[in-house]
């Protein structure tokens, strides 16, 4: 569990964590907005979500049980820094000493148990793979370990063997992005949020032209723009066949007896569909 001094050293440098958003593979923050927050344009959002609380609530209980399951003693270090390269870091869940390996505690809500279910095939998500791997990189652990909770109920534990290739990756797109921070070179704009924050206020009566690359991305989107209103057409029409179909029932049941959807009311009334 991260501790008030580990957060607010969060912006001295690259944390496990920050890596991922670095590799573009985040779904909460751009390379961009990290960048805004490493400058100091903007200030980083550290109020804790439920989500986040849950999680570090949990994190204790989720150690406690790898090592039961694994029957091994797990301590806390403090932060740990790269040898070479002190501005890239990681906070560890835990460290166990007689397997020179790093432990990564998760809670995923019941919405995430595909992701989770698929990694027992696919191996541990791509965000948290890149965070275990940064760790063993920074720490040069034996290998690592990621346990997770679902649902508050089920868990489950994977293990991340070293990957060299993997791990020059993490190291060179920190060390760039560490010098784009330090001279401060805008990384690329990869969504539109990034650019309402570049652009927030607009010059009146500011006119620019188009030209090759915006009238493509214009046709592109009017396109797009036309697809999803056939697609939502076609989504409208076979709804409401199933729902004419089920008229004042609640659910849809298959001829094996499986459940395919649901029209429930909800407590103001209104009847919410969903498919199963």
């Amino acid at each position: 569990m991260l501790t008030d001094e580990q957060r607010a050293k969060r912006h001295e440098g690259i944390g496990a964590s920050d890596t991922p958003i670095i590799m573009g593979y985040s779904t909460y923050k751009t390379p961009y907005q990290l960048y805004l927050e490493k400058t100091g344009a903007i200030e980083s959002d550290d109020e804790m979500t439920e989500q986040q609380y849950w999680g570090n609530a949990l994190e204790p209980l989720i150690i406690k049980r790898f090592a039961e399951e694994n029957d091994v003693k797990v301590s806390f270090p403090d932060t740990v820094y790269h040898p070479d390269y002190p501005f890239i870091f990681a906070n560890l869940d835990g460290w166990i000493e007689s397997e020179n390996a790093v432990i990564e505690a998760k809670s995923a809500n019941s919405f995430q148990r595909k992701e989770w279910d698929m990694a027992l095939t696919d191996g541990i998500p791509l965000v948290y793979l890149i965070q275990v791997a940064k760790q063993c990189l920074i720490t040069n652990a034996t290998r690592g370990y990621c346990a997770v909770l679902i649902g508050g109920m089920e868990y489950k534990q994977f293990t991340y063997e070293r990957d060299a290739a993997l791990e020059a990756l993490i190291l060179q797109a920190d060390i760039d992005f560490w010098d784009c921070v330090q001279n401060k070179r805008e990384p690329a704009l990869s969504s539109t949020s990034d650019c309402r924050l570049k652009f927030p206020t607009p010059h009146p009566d500011k006119v620019v032209n188009s030209n090759f690359r915006t009238g493509n991305a214009l046709a592109e989107l009017m396109n797009v723009k036309g697809a999803i209103k056939n697609l939502t057409d076609q989504e409208d029409k076979f709804k409401m066949e199933l729902m004419s179909h089920m008229g004042d029932a609640e659910y849809l049941i298959g001829q094996d007896g499986e459940l395919l959807a649901t029209w429930k009311a909800t407590k103001k009334g209104t009847r919410v569909f969903n498919i199963k």
